[in-house]
């Protein structure tokens, strides 16, 4: 017999408002470490800063970085850049000059959170 929702079955967390959105990076040739530094520069402040719950950058298959971040919710991100204090510049300017391309693609509230 199965079960139809999972989150009663499984014991998932309940469904919180957390807002996530996914990046991916196009990073130029031998920027790499300038911009994972620049990356987790901002995230930091991001965090310090803004009330962001944290990121996390991959690297996939086509030879691209990726990353998701954490909000407590939709309207704590839409401000966030307001919140900032002014070095943060230096490290977008870091950020935006390793790249060929920055875009945003996915974001939207959390439905089960199975990380730990």
């Amino acid at each position: 017999m199965g079960c139809l929702e999972a989150s009663k079955c499984l014991n998932f967390p309940s469904k919180s408002a957390i807002y996530c959105l996914v990046y991916r990076f196009e990073v130029k040739a031998d920027s790499e470490a300038r911009f994972l530094e620049a990356w987790k520069e901002l995230t930091l402040l991001f965090r310090e800063h803004c009330g962001g719950l944290g990121s996390r950058i991959h690297w996939d298959s086509q030879g691209h970085f990726f990353a998701y971040a954490q909000w407590p919710d939709q309207e704590t991100r839409e401000r966030a850049s307001d919140l900032l204090p002014a070095s943060a510049q230096a490290w977008r300017s870091q950020m935006t000059e390793s790249c060929l391309k920055i875009e945003t693609v996915l974001e939207g509230e959390m439905e089960i959170d199975l990380l730990t």
